[in-house]
């Protein structure tokens, strides 16, 4: 009979390939912090990571360690051992992150190195953040590790079940890994490139599929889930308003109050932030823009309209997914728009109207240049119908 670890405090190899409830496992042998991780992953079942929890600075941190399986419990006792030891050796970028380095610096400290010199590269503080954070999460098995002696192997053990988990974070995870071991090579730290050699070793990535996406008649029993369940306000609320607006996902997440005009009810979408890099007007129904009035109370000042749980960040980029997984729903955020484009499709919408709500190009390019307008007042009328049918029972205010 397997033993529960939050019992004895130490954990055991069985129980770490059984364990499928999302929680944090501690590992009481050898006091030096280390926990299981376990959550939720995007395409079902849970994702499991070793994580460390340590001081910085006398400030509490935590320090990623890779993932499992491809981490094992003996591994990540290991790691976790010489993280503890006070040598410079153990140093890494996470614990002094502007310490000298080494003959051999870590990769932890090249990576904060790049990412200095990538400030310029976005426009707004939190992208910025995003890109080390993301690495420190998912590259925490190499971090401490000399760039010197890292091989192809190393970034495989990590990226591999990445890979499988969340493809899409995987690829910019390995862009990323890649980007600093090229810095490091400039930098006379390292004699090659590892992660140039990758693709011998992960699997090809999967031809694009389409979007799981509900029916349109579905919609309204997906919003009355999403309502009910358990997430923040601020989640529902931004679930809701992708929904009215049949936006992206990261349009919405990273939509600011300075592209609301409420007199005119239209959000405009500046073209650095559209896929496109066309600038989209998107006009407002009445229960989007009660929507941003109940939302305006809640963000507190803050230049987002649906502000993540750190000051200036976005809602996670996988949270809207997520919340629609965990509560067994049959579609993703980006399926809402094939859910939108369908009931215009029945409904006998006008076809131009329809395409430019989702931002589409519509006709060649020759019709294109001569097509001047947006559509702005049909697009109006057409989601204000859309509001009207996926929130029957809604207040609905005068157009």
């Amino acid at each position: 009979m397997e033993t529960n670890p939050t019992t004895t405090g130490n954990l055991t190899p069985e129980f770490i390939e059984q364990v499928d409830r999302p929680g944090r496992y501690g590992d009481g042998r050898g006091g030096n912090g280390l926990s299981l991780m376990v959550k939720p992953a995007a395409r079902g079942g849970v994702r499991k990571t070793w994580q460390q929890r340590t001081r910085i600075d006398g400030k509490p941190s935590n320090i990623g360690l890779g993932s499992y399986p491809a981490v094992s419990l003996d591994e990540a006792r290991a790691r976790a051992r010489a993280n503890a030891q006070p040598t410079a050796a153990a140093t890494t970028a996470q614990t002094a992150p502007h310490s000298p380095p080494a003959a051999s610096p870590t990769f932890g400290h090249c990576a904060e190195r790049c990412w200095e010199l990538k400030r310029g590269d976005y426009k707004h503080d939190y992208q910025h953040a995003e890109w080390i954070a993301t690495l420190k999460r998912e590259a925490g098995a190499v971090w401490s590790s000399p760039v010197a002696d890292l091989r192809t192997r190393h970034f495989a053990e990590f990226l591999l079940p990445l890979t499988e988990a969340k493809p899409t974070v995987a690829k910019k995870v390995r862009q990323r890994c890649g980007e600093v071991m090229k810095w490091a090579m400039a930098m006379d730290h390292t004699a090659g490139d590892p992660t140039s050699a990758l693709g011998v070793l992960l699997p090809k990535p999967k031809q694009s599929a389409h979007h799981e996406a509900c029916s349109h008649a579905q919609v309204s029993q997906v919003l009355g889930a999403v309502a009910q369940s358990s997430a923040t306000a601020t989640v529902k609320a931004a679930m809701g308003f992708l929904v009215l607006t049949a936006a992206r996902s990261a349009e919405v997440r990273g939509m600011t109050w300075a592209e609301i005009d409420l007199a005119e009810r239209v959000w405009t979408i500046p073209a650095e932030r559209m896929k496109a890099k066309r600038e989209h007007r998107i006009p407002l129904s009445g229960q989007a823009v009660e929507l941003l009035a109940e939302a305006k109370q809640r963000t507190g000042g803050s230049g987002l309209v649906f502000p993540g749980r750190v000051v200036g960040r976005t809602i996670g980029n996988s949270t809207l997914s997520e919340l629609l997984v965990s509560l067994g729903q049959p579609t993703t955020p980006h399926g809402f728009r094939s859910s939108f484009r369908g009931w215009c499709g029945e409904t006998g919408a006008d076809h131009h109207a329809a395409e430019m709500s989702l931002a589409h190009a519509v006709g060649s390019k020759v019709e294109q240049a001569y097509l001047r307008t947006d559509l702005l007042d049909r697009r109006r009328v057409l989601m204000q119908q859309w509001a009207d049918y996926i929130c029957p029972q809604a207040h609905q205010n005068a157009a």
